[in-house]
């Protein structure tokens, strides 16, 4: 792709003018932008468990992809405060909004990790960020029942497919596993046994779902090794401890 540069008296002057001089002015500028680009076949809108996937895939098949997402790239670093966190909420919380996403506390504007929309009475969740949804989810990769399954789909999908194919390629590259008993027995983890507890009273199977989730990390924030994150409900905004496999660490083992 040839490269154009543009020279700090045209950038200035674009500034000074505004949006609708700068493109009478620079019109021949942004002529050469859009013919002296890269060829793209095809445009993914979206880096979450959807869209990273099908980019890799398009990828694979030497398709010429663009993927878009909005928002910025979140490392977890070895300080452990990339994200805000719930109970302080700041602008890395929520998408250009005032107020956070969850508990709607004022804060900064700034692109955050998660967007709120109310849409006639229901509240709808989407990522913001390199990961998409991924970078808010909590781990859990549950796969439904038939029953329930069969419920929502109404036939579109074949339940049979779903469950010999694309739930076991997922587990088999996610290696998700259920929470340790060590760990299930610590004071953090207290609802969850009264729920298993309760379940039993009713009559009712409980089962402890699968997660995503790297329990040794999860060791390490209970002897006060990593900064408490998940064991604290932290996920909403991502976790600083590091303890999440988040999709962008696993998207060539999950295509």
């Amino acid at each position: 792709m040839q490269r154009m540069s543009v020279s700090r008296r045209d950038f200035i002057k674009a500034g000074s003018y505004g949006l609708a001089t700068a493109a009478l002015s620079s019109a021949s500028t942004l002529s050469a932008w859009a013919y002296d680009s890269e060829p793209v076949e095809a445009i993914v809108i979206g880096s979450g468990f959807g869209g990273a996937i099908a980019a890799f895939r398009l990828a694979q098949e030497g398709v010429q992809t663009l993927l878009l997402e909005r928002g910025r790239r979140w490392p977890v670093t070895a300080s452990q405060d990339t994200f805000a966190t719930l109970r302080h909420p700041d602008g890395r919380s929520s998408w250009l909004s005032p107020f956070a996403s969850v508990g709607g506390e004022p804060i900064d504007v700034y692109t955050g990790v998660l967007e709120l929309s109310v849409e006639n009475g229901v509240a709808i969740f989407a990522g913001s960020g390199y990961g998409g949804g991924s970078l808010n989810y909590n781990g859990a990769t549950y796969q439904p029942s038939r029953r329930n399954f069969n419920r929502v789909w109404q036939g579109l999908l074949d339940y049979d497919e779903m469950d010999s194919v694309y739930y076991r390629r997922v587990k088999r590259r996610l290696e998700p596993s259920q929470i340790p008993d060590d760990i299930l027995a610590t004071e953090y983890y207290r609802l969850h046994q009264v729920c298993l507890q309760e379940a039993a009273r009713a009559g009712l199977v409980g089962r402890k779902l699968d997660m995503n989730i790297d329990w040794n990390i999860i060791r390490k924030e209970i002897n006060g090794q990593r900064v408490p994150s998940a064991i604290i409900g932290e996920f909403w905004y991502g976790n600083n401890s590091g303890c999440k496999d988040r999709l962008r660490n696993k998207v060539i083992w999950l295509a």
